[in-house]
C-alpha cells in the first residue's frame, strides 16, 4: 500500500512538470510570435540555478509572497473586525428595541390598571 502512495505522488509530480512544460512551451510560442529576443529572455532566462540572478529573484519572489499573505492576513483581520462591530451594533439595537417593547407593554399595563 505504502509503495502505491509513493508512486501515485510521483505520478502527480510527473503530470505537474509536464504541464508546467506545456505552458512554459506556449507561453515561449506566442512570445516568440512578436519577439524572439523577449521570448527567449522570460522563458530560458533563469534556467541556472547556481547563478546569482537567479537567487536574487528567488529571495525576491519569497519576501514578495510572505508580504502579499501577510497583507491578505491583515485584510482578513479588518474585515473580521468590522463585521463584529457591525454584529454588535445590531444586537445592541435589538437590545434596545426590545427594552422599548417591554417598557410599552408596562406603561400600557399600568394604563389598564388605572381605570377611572
Amino acid at each position: 500500500m505504502a509503495s502505491q502512495g509513493v508512486q501515485h505522488g510521483a505520478t502527480r509530480s510527473n503530470v505537474m512538470h509536464r504541464q508546467q512544460e506545456d505552458r512554459r512551451k506556449r507561453t515561449f510560442n506566442i512570445l516568440q510570435s512578436y519577439d524572439p529576443m523577449i521570448a527567449n529572455e522570460v522563458c530560458y532566462r533563469h534556467k541556472d540555478k547556481n547563478s546569482r540572478e537567479y537567487h536574487v529573484i528567488f529571495i525576491q519572489k519569497m519576501v514578495r509572497g510572505f508580504l502579499a499573505r501577510k497583507y491578505y492576513t491583515e485584510l482578513l483581520y479588518e474585515q473580521y473586525i468590522e463585521e463584529e462591530q457591525r454584529e454588535r451594533e445590531i444586537q445592541n439595537r435589538r437590545v434596545q428595541e426590545g427594552l422599548a417593547e417591554l417598557e410599552s407593554k408596562r406603561i400600557e399595563g399600568d394604563i389598564k390598571n388605572r381605570r377611572y
